[in-house]
């Protein structure tokens, strides 16, 4: 269990998520939406931003900020300034603010401009520090570009979270184990360790899905090493694929994982919002255009319920080191076979219960998707969110 540190997070503050949809080239292996940036887009974007903010936003306390992408920040620095007056003046219970950047956007200008607005936490897309990789990725940036980059942001006193990609095409565990090395000793707060995903739609896959060979397919060797070294380098693993220094977890996500509500603008942007689940459409011209006119231009939509909320909370507790406790409000049914499965799981060495909170262990982590699918087949008419 990670001691205590949710304690700051409060009931009544919400998560506001910023999609910008904006890259200056696509990654062959993403599948995200994304748009072709020009300055009168980026402007009619944010205008539309403002406007779409002012239709949803019921007037609640702002706990964390998160701009996503894309690439944020592709942005100038008046673009993000701009960004800024979309939110109000005044944001009393603001902990956290997070900006994902890419290491060739990342420039004084930016990184000052981000600093006066109020962010306190980048991400950077470092994906592999290995060159050989990051030109199988179709990555554009350098080694040494990104550690510039780094550099850059330090400078400016950020909070630093860094992500790394295992299951990239080619990739050995030694190749995975110096990428791992080489992000400890920059020492940043945060780690994020995601295992590449051929979609299907992209280009990628289709040229490299007969290249994995056969013995590295079996990538929880790769996923274990993460957890050994940066565990040993005192990082805590209190997610699946999320490490971080004591006190410095992403409270943006943690807030979701606990289930409290998150406001998404922007095209493709999710939320979780006055009693619903929604989704924003995927298509920046649409969305200008519906909102502008008044339209919602959603979709993906559903109610959420305590039943939801319930069984939501034990698939993202199976995922995280903060732990299960059920509910009283779970039926009979459900609570008993979830108990079941929870003490067999025990017994396997995959869960632990402490004062009837039980908790994944480090191989029950790895194993959360097999886990959580099992959890499904024990719910009366489960729920399966579209978002």
């Amino acid at each position: 269990m990670i001691s205590d540190f949710c304690d700051n997070l409060t009931e009544s503050p919400i998560g506001i998520y910023v999609h910008v949809p904006f890259c200056a080239f696509r990654c062959a292996y993403c599948a995200f939406y994304k748009a072709v940036p020009s300055r009168a887009t980026i402007e009619s974007y944010i205008k539309t931003l403002k406007v779409e903010w002012d239709l949803r936003y019921r007037g609640e306390s702002v706990g964390t900020i998160f701009w996503g992408g894309g690439t944020p920040s592709i942005l100038s620095a008046k673009q993000l300034e701009d960004m800024r007056h979309i939110f109000p003046d005044e944001m009393p219970f603001l902990k956290e603010w997070t900006v994902e950047c890419s290491p060739l956007t990342i420039t004084k200008d930016r990184l000052a401009a981000m600093r006066d607005i109020g962010v306190t936490r980048i991400s950077i897309g470092v994906e592999t520090f290995d060159e050989k990789l990051l030109k199988t990725l179709n990555r554009r940036q350098t080694l040494w570009q990104t550690l510039e980059a780094y550099e850059l942001a330090r400078n400016f006193s950020f909070d630093v979270n860094l992500d790394l990609m295992f299951a990239v095409p080619g990739q050995r565990l030694r190749q995975w184990e110096m990428d791992l090395r080489q992000a400890v000793a920059l020492r940043p707060e945060h780690l994020s360790t995601y295992c590449l995903t051929m979609e299907e739609e992209t280009a990628f896959a289709a040229r490299h899905k007969d290249k994995i060979p056969p013995a590295e397919r079996g990538w929880e060797r790769f996923h274990g090493l993460a957890g050994e070294t940066l565990t040993k380098a005192g990082y805590q693993h209190y997610e699946v694929s999320n490490f971080a220094q004591p006190g410095k977890q992403c409270l943006h996500n943690v807030r979701i994982w606990q289930m409290n509500d998150w406001l998404g603008i922007g095209p493709a942007a999710a939320s979780q919002y006055n009693g619903r689940r929604f989704k924003n459409i995927s298509d920046l011209n649409r969305w200008m255009c519906g909102i502008l006119a008044g339209a919602a231009c959603e979709e993906d939509i559903c109610a959420v319920d305590a039943n939801l909320l319930v069984q939501d909370a034990i698939i993202f507790g199976l995922r995280t080191r903060t732990g299960i406790h059920l509910p009283e409000s779970m039926n009979n049914r459900n609570m008993d076979a979830c108990l079941r499965l929870f003490k067999f799981w025990c017994e396997q060495g995959l869960m632990e219960c402490k004062k009837s909170v039980y908790y994944p262990t480090e191989r029950g982590l790895l194993l959360a998707d097999a886990l959580a699918v099992e959890i499904l087949g024990t719910f009366d008419n489960p729920v399966r969110p579209k978002v």
